[in-house]
């Protein structure tokens, strides 16, 4: 039978973050073009780090999940899981039953609204 050690599991979790964080950089370059002309790759790569590790403070490890998490927090800004203009972030995000996925799906949601909300305001 094979075993794998936490100390093995934490390395290969350590590797995926890594991986997933490369994927969602190269995703911001494609999706946020203004955003990469801005800020630089380093501080692209800074901001999803920091995304990612706020993201699995969530439960969330997943490819898709982490890149939809880190797409919120560029439209709304890095600390919107605590920021007090968005308190429906928290309570989503804390919840401890809701699966990943589906926090995902509502803080998409709410943040698509909040942005339309604010389009309309903008007008």
């Amino acid at each position: 039978m094979l075993r794998i050690r936490q100390s093995q599991m934490t390395h290969l979790v350590d590797q995926y973050t890594v991986h997933f964080a490369e994927i969602i950089v190269g995703q911001v370059a494609t999706c946020w073009p203004d955003i990469w002309a801005l800020w630089g790759a380093p501080k692209v790569q800074a901001f999803v780090r920091e995304a990612v590790g706020r993201a699995q403070t969530h439960g969330m490890v997943s490819l898709a999940d982490l890149t939809r998490y880190v797409n919120v927090a560029l439209a709304l800004g890095i600390d919107f899981d605590t920021d007090a203009r968005y308190p429906w972030a928290g309570i989503l995000l804390n919840d401890p039953v809701m699966r990943p996925g589906a926090k995902t799906d509502r803080i998409c949601q709410r943040a698509e609204r909040v942005l339309r909300e604010n389009s309309r305001g903008a007008q």
